[in-house]
């Protein structure tokens, strides 16, 4: 597994190291898509600086993180909506200086 597949929690040939943090990633997404099942922000009813610090973490493509986050967790692709619909909303990867999607 290399240090950027590690890093996206994507799946690898080596599933011993690919387990442990799936397994993280998906537990902590379950508490997040508990909290998000309740209100429509991580903090209430408006978005704040904790929405925007989870998007870098939430935005992957299903083909770096290993699997669906909006599919496997309704609450979490509820929220995604919510933050691309913002005024001034841009995806992070298209904040990434020389990141492929990068304009």
């Amino acid at each position: 597994m290399s240090d950027y597949q590690l890093y996206c929690f994507a799946q690898s040939g080596n599933s011993f190291k690919a387990a442990l943090p799936q397994g993280r990633i998906k537990a902590a997404l379950a508490i997040v898509a508990k909290h998000l099942a309740k209100q429509p922000f991580i903090v209430g009813t408006a978005p704040t600086i904790a929405d925007i610090s989870m998007c870098g973490y939430l935005f992957y493509p299903v083909e770096e993180f290993g699997f669906d986050i909006a599919a496997e967790h309704p609450a979490i692709g509820a929220w995604l909506g919510r933050i691309r619909a913002l005024p001034g909303w841009k995806h992070p990867h298209d904040l990434m200086p020389g990141h492929p999607r990068a304009g």
